[in-house]
């Protein structure tokens, strides 16, 4: 059953991994990311690889990652670094002539949507939810009543 649960784990980052890339095909031109599109599956390749050797290694010495959170730090680090190498490469080549105030600029623009998302994923998850069933019913109302300006707030930061 736990070797189910990592080959689930390994083709799902799959699709976390490469969603940055497939979401450029769709939002530019292909002449638009000419030069950059083999550099962000490379980007993806390499930290997909990472991600399977570190699950498959886990599993194998009998260690279950989802049942320790200490052992899921390596996987969110590693998603995070392919992250921002997608991002520094993608504002890179929209910027090449540009300072590096301007690229910091773009990939903060780039980036900012990602990271609301994930934010309010989380805080919904971890914090929201587990109040929300622990409240009488006026303490869920209130709770459903002002759990949409979080991502009211997060899309005026944006």
């Amino acid at each position: 059953m736990q070797w189910t649960i990592t080959i689930y784990d390994v083709i799902s980052s799959y699709f976390y991994d490469v969603w940055v890339p497939l979401i450029c095909f769709l939002l530019f031109r292909p002449y638009q990311l000419k030069g950059v599109k083999r550099k962000l599956f490379l980007v993806c390749f390499l930290t997909c690889v990472l991600d399977t050797l570190n699950h498959v290694a886990l599993q194998a010495m009998g260690k279950a990652y989802y049942f320790e959170p200490k052992f899921e730090i390596p996987l969110y680090a590693n998603f995070t670094i392919s992250l921002c190498l997608q991002f520094y490469l993608l504002g890179r080549h929209f910027s090449m002539r540009s300072s590096r105030t301007k690229i910091i600029s773009l990939i903060c623009k780039m980036a900012t949507p990602s990271c609301a998302c994930s934010i309010v994923n989380f805080g919904v998850a971890d914090s929201l939810y587990p109040a929300f069933t622990g409240q009488a019913e006026k303490g869920k109302l209130i709770i459903a009543l002002f759990a949409p300006l979080i991502g009211v707030v997060l899309k005026v930061i944006s």
